[in-house]
């Protein structure tokens, strides 16, 4: 019976299939993204409404009235899923409120940590759905760093004038040590481990070479090992060790300015002070090291941390009590006003840019044709062994498997090998990878494997013949007794006791020769399940299969005969028609799945 691990195996298959057919090269982008090109400027964005956002937080005291009004009125902080800054008031003025804000942020990470625990590791659940989960996630827990981070620390430093560390106030200090050290501070280290293990060299031009050549690998179907989150992590950055670990910096510069904003509170100046340090010295280094691989992103990334930067400035003027007519309300709104517009001009003028030169990702359609045309029978020994494993993946077990094909590959790829290991040729690492795992299946292979058997390979084809011709008579068997009869003849086939002529076949064959060795053709595996599956009648009995099936399911609802349509599903889960399936899962739904075995269930549910 199938598991939940073979049901899996059989899924990578299909996803193989699904992003990897490349009948339709104009389809490359939709199944398979590597380009970070507007995903990297809609991030940036949002970073610059969450800070400034901080900015208000940091400010509130000292910020005019009409500029607070103007900001909480916009609502931008709501985009980023902060509501601190609308109720701000609330928060310094009302402890229990404060209590109940940060507690709700506190609950939330631990809600939101439990279900990517849950779904990480507790669930069997597609590859497919597992990729597009980590991709959602990893963004998600970036996109909420700043909120959390403002909501938790300031309350739980209890540096407000009415705040005493004691009962419910101590208790959420507690919690909120927890979250800062399981989140603000363990994921970013969980990172820095993760890309630490994945980056391969900090060399700048071996570098950008080895992530061009992963994204070709990935767009050419070569190498599936960027099928994971660890694409989305770093494949933005240039390299050198400042611009590669660059989000646990950002998160380390972010959890800087919230622990000033709270362990400060009191003393308005000193803390505007060490906030502007802060941010002049992120935006150097962000000016001096361009971080990302797209220009027009390191850019628009420089010149938003500047703005905030600039801000800060105004609030630092602004909290010193610096003595000047331009310090005033009116004055000082109007400041802010052109500062910020000029920041947001400025920002239109690099986003028209790009769209007026039709700017892109660095790896499109063209730098994969260049990298096909040079490499192209290298590549295509790659895609078949990619293909050989992923189909080796895909079965429930290796008894009708050969290893002479999987030692070939084996020969193929070593060749590749030597030659790209002497030019130290960044695609030697995709070939040692396919290398390892093939080396891998053909031990397994040689362990279960029941060829080479003479009496199968010469007679295979005829058996074919027999069970597809006596299909109609063996629909009216239970399903199990036609597996065992299936088995029986097999078996029987392998021990050479029985002849398998098709002797009610209805053709008029000639078995003369019978026993002549045939070519390495006919022994072909694949060929079998083609011809096998071409035969005429084959689809015509699937109709009428499919109708008698349906008719004994409604009959086993009728009665109530549950044991009945739990050997029909697991019929029908041989059959592999997937609208059966389907149906078969929202009568189990309605029944309800706990009255169907665990292993018929599981299979039921992983297609």
């Amino acid at each position: 019976m199938s598991n939940p691990i073979i049901a899996k195996d059989k899924e990578s298959l299909e996803v193989f299939k699904l992003l990897f057919d490349f009948s339709q090269q104009k389809t490359y982008f939709k199944r398979i993204r590597i380009s970070h090109f507007w995903t990297e400027k809609v991030n940036i964005i949002l970073q610059l409404i969450q800070l400034f956002g901080f900015i208000f937080a940091a400010n509130y005291e000292s910020w005019p009235i009409r500029w607070q009004g103007i900001f909480k009125s916009s609502y931008l902080s709501l985009v980023v899923g902060d509501l601190g800054t609308i109720m701000y008031d609330d928060l310094i003025l009302d402890p229990t409120s404060r209590l109940l804000y940060s507690g709700g942020w506190i609950i939330f990470t631990a809600g939101v940590a439990l279900i990517y625990l849950f779904i990480r590791f507790v669930l069997h659940l597609s590859i497919l759905f597992r990729v597009e989960f980590q991709r959602i996630f990893f963004k998600l827990a970036h996109f909420m760093y700043l909120p959390i981070a403002l909501g938790v620390i300031p309350a739980a430093l209890c540096q407000y004038s009415d705040c005493k560390a004691s009962g419910q106030q101590l208790i959420l200090s507690i919690l909120a040590l927890f979250v800062l050290g399981f989140y603000l501070i363990g994921y970013p280290i969980y990172l820095i481990v993760h890309t630490c293990k994945q980056v391969i060299t900090t060399d700048s031009d071996a570098y950008d070479e080895f992530i061009r050549l992963k994204e070709m690998e990935f767009l050419l179907g070569v190498s599936s090992s960027w099928l994971t989150e660890k694409l989305y992590l770093f494949s933005s950055y240039r390299s050198s060790w400042l611009r590669v670990y660059h989000r646990p910096i950002y998160y380390a510069f972010v959890l800087s300015l919230v622990i000033v904003h709270g362990a400060l509170n009191t003393n308005n100046g000193a803390k505007m002070l060490i906030l502007v340090c802060i941010s002049a010295g992120f935006s150097f280094y962000i000016s001096i090291f361009p971080i990302y691989r797209c220009i027009s992103s390191s850019c628009l990334y420089g010149l938003s941390l500047w703005l905030i930067t600039a801000n800060l400035f105004i609030g630092f003027l602004r909290a010193s009590g610096y003595n000047s007519q331009t310090m005033n309300d009116t004055n000082l709104v109007n400041i802010l006003v052109a500062i910020n517009i000029t920041g947001l001009v400025l920002i239109g003028i690099i986003i028209s840019v790009v769209l007026l030169f039709k700017m892109n990702w660095d790896v499109g359609i063209e730098t994969v044709k260049q990298l096909a045309i040079g490499y192209r029978f290298l590549l295509a020994d790659l895609r078949n062994a990619q293909t050989m494993i992923l189909t080796l993946k895909s079965f429930n077990n290796f008894h009708f498997v050969k290893v002479k094909p999987i030692l070939d590959m084996e020969e193929i790829l070593i060749e590749h090998y030597g030659l790209l290991s002497k030019e130290n040729h960044p695609l030697q690492y995709t070939v040692i990878e396919q290398l390892d795992i093939l080396t891998f299946l053909r031990d397994q292979v040689r362990t279960e494997t029941f060829l080479p058997n003479k009496n199968l390979e010469r007679d295979y084809l005829i058996f074919a013949k027999v069970v597809n011709r006596r299909w109609k008579e063996q629909i009216l068997i239970s399903p199990i007794k036609r597996r065992i009869l299936l088995k029986l003849g097999v078996l029987n086939m392998f021990i050479g006791n029985r002849c398998t002529s098709p002797f009610n076949s209805g053709e008029n064959l000639n078995f003369d020769d019978k026993g002549v060795t045939k070519g390495q053709s006919d022994y072909d595996l694949q060929k079998f399940y083609k011809d096998f599956e071409n035969f005429e009648d084959s689809r015509e009995m699937a109709i009428d299969t499919k109708r008698d099936a349906f008719e004994d399911i409604e009959e086993s609802i009728a009665n109530k005969d549950y044991d009945q349509l739990a050997r029909l599903t697991l019929s029908e889960l041989e059959v592999g028609d997937q609208n059966m399936l389907s149906q078969l899962r929202e009568i189990w739904d309605k029944i309800g799945p706990q009255n169907l075995a665990p292993n018929i269930r599981t299979e039921l549910y992983a297609l």
